[in-house]
């Protein structure tokens, strides 16, 4: 069955979803959902119409509403609650691989490509997680539900899918020179001032002294298992992966979407490098708006968006270098983790450095060591952007 019809189906079957969830709910967000389904099957005829109302409004509808009748479902039988969230990820994983295949792939122009891939992210990781009323807060179910990774990972398949569709290899893990003793030793450093950096960000936020800004950590101050904000390790674990998945899969395709956008410009690499981070970095700002326990005061969601614009360069610099997806996933996930690990006695009393000071180093951190990896293997970084924008047909963008 070609992509063209299993989309189809699906379209017709969100309408008659949509239809049982308001009769189920009654509420004016199905009403907005219902109607915008039956505004495109008014429109079907009309091929980019409906691709563009596809683009913008299947993927969060589609999951949502498969969210809602995954809640239907457990209500109804909620002794087989685990056979049914099995499938519920099994199924969410695969939902909007045919509107991939069959509408954003076939978005032609790059800054449409970037702009709707962007919409995509942030309409799906927006989207509701799975009620489990019934299960207890500290187990590893409710965790990983409450992380919502399942749609992080969404995003990394839609990654995977349309990077694939638009004509280009899906790199995880290019091949790396590690029989150059110089690439092992910058890689292996690079790594771990990173991790450094991650440490070093967190513990100034807690220093009384100069000795605990840079060395003299007290690590009981960080611990998964004693969260202030998060109460379940588990869901502190995964929600950490879901944020290093899905948007390092953003970044990919951003990259990936500016280095072909800016293939005329002199500092093509830099631009595109500085270009994903802002993205990356503008991002952060809908954290305001984050529910419990993730909600953030206004200028602490300023600090993440400047902090995200320096590690956002230094994540872009080091897979553009090692071509490894899975290692920015990796220290992406462990900066998460580090924040929301900080105990309740981490968050009291008074810092020593005062929160523009704090801004500042870290965002300084990370930009000197983006620069000191790009400047000293500036020729590796550049071949690696000219493999990722290599098409089928061996042309490059």
């Amino acid at each position: 069955m070609t992509d063209k019809k299993v989309l189809k189906i699906q379209f017709y079957l969100n309408i008659i979803l949509a239809v049982v969830l308001l009769f189920k709910y009654n509420d004016v967000y199905f009403w907005g959902y219902l109607i915008i389904l039956v505004l495109t099957l008014l429109l079907s005829k009309n091929a980019k119409a409906f691709k563009l109302l596809s683009i913008i409004f299947f993927p969060i509808i589609f999951v949502d509403q498969f969210t809602f009748l995954i809640n239907l479902l457990i209500k109804l039988l909620p002794h087989f609650i685990t056979i049914i969230y099995f499938l519920y990820f099994i199924g969410a994983l695969t939902l909007i691989v045919p509107v991939t295949k069959e509408s954003y792939a076939k978005i032609k122009t790059p800054i449409f490509r970037l702009l709707a891939s962007s919409w995509l992210t942030v309409s799906v990781l927006a989207t509701n997680v799975v009620v489990l009323k019934n299960i207890e807060h500290d187990t590893f179910l409710y965790g990983f539900n409450n992380s919502a990774i399942t749609n992080g990972l969404v995003v990394f398949v839609y990654m995977y899918c349309v990077i694939k569709s638009w004509g280009y290899r899906f790199y995880f893990n290019l091949p790396f020179n590690f029989s150059n003793k110089k690439n092992i030793i910058m890689l292996i450093l690079t790594a771990s001032l990173s991790i450094w950096i991650i440490l070093f960000s967190a513990f100034n936020f807690m220093a009384i002294n100069w000795s605990e800004v840079f060395w003299n950590w007290n690590f009981s101050l960080i611990n998964p298992l004693d969260s202030k904000k998060v109460k379940n390790v588990w869901e502190l674990l995964f929600f950490s992966a879901r944020a290093g998945i899905a948007e390092e899969s953003e970044r990919y395709i951003n990259l990936l979407l500016l280095l072909i956008i800016f293939k005329s410009r002199k500092l093509r690499v830099e631009w595109s490098i500085l270009g994903s981070s802002f993205i990356f970095a503008l991002s952060h700002i809908l954290n305001v708006f984050s529910a419990p326990p993730y909600q953030m005061k206004p200028d602490q969601v300023v600090h993440q968006v400047v902090n995200a614009f320096g590690i956002g360069c230094f994540l872009a610099v080091l897979f553009l270098y090692s071509g490894k997806l899975w290692l920015t996933m990796l220290i992406h996930t462990f900066a998460d983790i580090v924040a929301l690990s900080i105990t309740s006695i981490g968050m009291i009393g008074e810092t020593l450095l005062d929160p523009f000071t704090q801004t500042f180093i870290d965002l300084s951190s990370w930009l000197i060591l983006a620069a000191i990896l790009f400047l000293f293997n500036k020729q590796t970084v550049k071949h690696t952007a000219t493999i990722l924008t290599k098409n089928k047909n061996r042309k490059l963008q």
